[in-house]
Protein backbone atom coordinates (compact mmCIF):
# COMPACT_ATOMS: atom_id res chain seq x y z
CA UNK A 1 0.00 0.00 0.00
CA UNK A 2 2.95 2.34 0.48
CA UNK A 3 3.11 2.91 -3.29
CA UNK A 4 -0.44 4.30 -3.33
CA UNK A 5 -1.23 1.98 -6.20
CA UNK A 6 -4.28 -0.28 -6.16
CA UNK A 7 -5.60 -2.46 -8.95
CA UNK A 8 -8.49 -4.76 -9.82
CA UNK A 9 -6.46 -7.40 -11.67
CA UNK A 10 -2.91 -6.74 -10.52
CA UNK A 11 -2.22 -4.41 -13.45
CA UNK A 12 -2.35 -0.64 -12.82
CA UNK A 13 -3.75 0.10 -16.28
CA UNK A 14 -6.82 -1.97 -17.13
CA UNK A 15 -7.58 -2.01 -20.85
CA UNK A 16 -9.47 -5.29 -20.53
CA UNK A 17 -13.10 -5.55 -19.57
CA UNK A 18 -15.26 -7.93 -17.58
CA UNK A 19 -17.32 -9.49 -20.38
CA UNK A 20 -20.90 -10.73 -20.03
CA UNK A 21 -23.79 -11.77 -22.24
CA UNK A 22 -27.27 -10.38 -21.81
CA UNK A 23 -29.44 -12.73 -19.76
CA UNK A 24 -26.58 -14.36 -17.86
CA UNK A 25 -26.56 -14.65 -14.09
CA UNK A 26 -23.09 -13.40 -13.17
CA UNK A 27 -21.08 -14.16 -10.04
CA UNK A 28 -18.38 -11.65 -9.22
CA UNK A 29 -15.70 -12.59 -6.68
CA UNK A 30 -14.10 -9.55 -5.03
CA UNK A 31 -10.91 -10.44 -3.18
CA UNK A 32 -9.23 -7.69 -1.18
CA UNK A 33 -5.63 -8.65 -0.43
CA UNK A 34 -4.72 -5.19 0.90
CA UNK A 35 -4.81 -3.75 4.42
CA UNK A 36 -7.39 -1.12 3.46
CA UNK A 37 -11.14 -1.32 2.83
CA UNK A 38 -12.46 -0.78 -0.69
CA UNK A 39 -16.03 0.35 -1.47
CA UNK A 40 -16.57 -1.41 -4.81
CA UNK A 41 -19.28 0.02 -7.07
CA UNK A 42 -20.88 -1.42 -10.21
CA UNK A 43 -22.80 1.00 -12.41
CA UNK A 44 -26.06 0.05 -14.10
CA UNK A 45 -26.78 -3.05 -12.01
CA UNK A 46 -27.99 -4.18 -8.62
CA UNK A 47 -26.24 -7.18 -7.10
CA UNK A 48 -26.87 -9.43 -4.12
CA UNK A 49 -24.13 -10.38 -1.67
CA UNK A 50 -24.06 -14.20 -1.48
CA UNK A 51 -20.88 -14.94 0.47
CA UNK A 52 -18.48 -13.22 2.86
CA UNK A 53 -15.17 -14.94 3.57
CA UNK A 54 -16.56 -18.36 2.66
CA UNK A 55 -19.78 -17.97 4.67
CA UNK A 56 -22.88 -18.11 2.47
CA UNK A 57 -25.52 -15.48 3.17
CA UNK A 58 -28.65 -14.01 1.64
CA UNK A 59 -27.55 -10.42 1.48
CA UNK A 60 -29.22 -7.17 0.67
CA UNK A 61 -29.41 -5.90 -2.89
CA UNK A 62 -27.14 -2.95 -3.65
CA UNK A 63 -24.73 -1.48 -6.20
CA UNK A 64 -21.83 -0.81 -3.79
CA UNK A 65 -20.19 -3.09 -1.23
CA UNK A 66 -17.48 -2.26 1.29
CA UNK A 67 -14.85 -5.00 1.04
CA UNK A 68 -12.85 -5.10 4.30
CA UNK A 69 -9.09 -5.70 4.36
CA UNK A 70 -7.96 -9.29 3.68
CA UNK A 71 -11.47 -10.50 2.79
CA UNK A 72 -13.36 -12.00 -0.12
CA UNK A 73 -16.95 -11.22 -1.01
CA UNK A 74 -19.08 -12.88 -3.68
CA UNK A 75 -21.97 -11.09 -5.34
CA UNK A 76 -24.39 -12.13 -8.09
CA UNK A 77 -26.39 -10.08 -10.54
CA UNK A 78 -28.46 -10.53 -13.66
CA UNK A 79 -26.90 -9.15 -16.83
CA UNK A 80 -30.03 -7.32 -17.91
CA UNK A 81 -28.86 -3.82 -18.85
CA UNK A 82 -26.71 -3.98 -22.04
CA UNK A 83 -23.91 -1.51 -22.54
CA UNK A 84 -20.51 -0.69 -21.14
CA UNK A 85 -20.63 -0.01 -17.39
CA UNK A 86 -18.00 1.27 -14.97
CA UNK A 87 -16.81 -0.99 -12.14
CA UNK A 88 -14.48 0.68 -9.64
CA UNK A 89 -13.42 1.47 -6.11
CA UNK A 90 -15.24 4.55 -4.82
CA UNK A 91 -12.10 5.97 -3.20
CA UNK A 92 -10.91 8.41 -5.86
CA UNK A 93 -7.17 7.88 -5.53
CA UNK A 94 -7.68 4.08 -5.65
CA UNK A 95 -9.75 4.48 -8.84
CA UNK A 96 -7.18 6.84 -10.32
CA UNK A 97 -4.27 4.47 -9.79
CA UNK A 98 -5.92 1.38 -11.23
CA UNK A 99 -9.05 0.19 -9.41
CA UNK A 100 -11.23 0.81 -12.43
CA UNK A 101 -12.46 -1.39 -15.26
CA UNK A 102 -15.70 -1.85 -17.18
CA UNK A 103 -18.37 -4.49 -17.43
CA UNK A 104 -18.98 -4.91 -21.16
CA UNK A 105 -21.87 -6.73 -22.76
CA UNK A 106 -21.30 -8.82 -25.85
CA UNK A 107 -22.12 -6.72 -28.93
CA UNK A 108 -22.33 -3.52 -26.85
CA UNK A 109 -21.85 -0.16 -28.54
CA UNK A 110 -18.28 0.81 -27.66
CA UNK A 111 -18.04 4.12 -29.52
CA UNK A 112 -17.14 6.04 -26.36
CA UNK A 113 -15.04 3.36 -24.64
CA UNK A 114 -11.42 3.85 -25.67
CA UNK A 115 -9.24 1.80 -23.31
CA UNK A 116 -6.18 2.10 -25.54
CA UNK A 117 -6.10 5.90 -25.13
CA UNK A 118 -4.62 7.82 -22.24
CA UNK A 119 -6.61 10.55 -20.51
CA UNK A 120 -4.82 13.30 -22.46
CA UNK A 121 -5.66 11.65 -25.78
CA UNK A 122 -9.39 11.64 -25.15
CA UNK A 123 -11.69 14.49 -26.18
CA UNK A 124 -13.06 14.88 -22.63
CA UNK A 125 -10.26 13.53 -20.42
CA UNK A 126 -10.96 12.47 -16.87
CA UNK A 127 -8.16 14.55 -15.38
CA UNK A 128 -6.37 12.11 -13.11
CA UNK A 129 -2.95 12.33 -14.72
CA UNK A 130 -0.15 11.49 -12.30
CA UNK A 131 -2.67 10.78 -9.53
CA UNK A 132 -0.34 8.42 -7.63
CA UNK A 133 2.32 11.15 -7.32
CA UNK A 134 -0.31 13.67 -6.20
CA UNK A 135 -1.57 11.41 -3.38
CA UNK A 136 1.96 10.54 -2.23
CA UNK A 137 2.57 14.25 -1.59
Amino acid sequence: MITYTWTITGRPIQPDSLNVKEGERVELVISNTTGMSHPMHLHGHVFEVTEIDGRKITGAKRDTILVPPKSTIKVVFDANDPGVWAYHCHILYHLATGMFTVLKYENAEIKFWKPEKTATELENPFELNNAAAFWRK
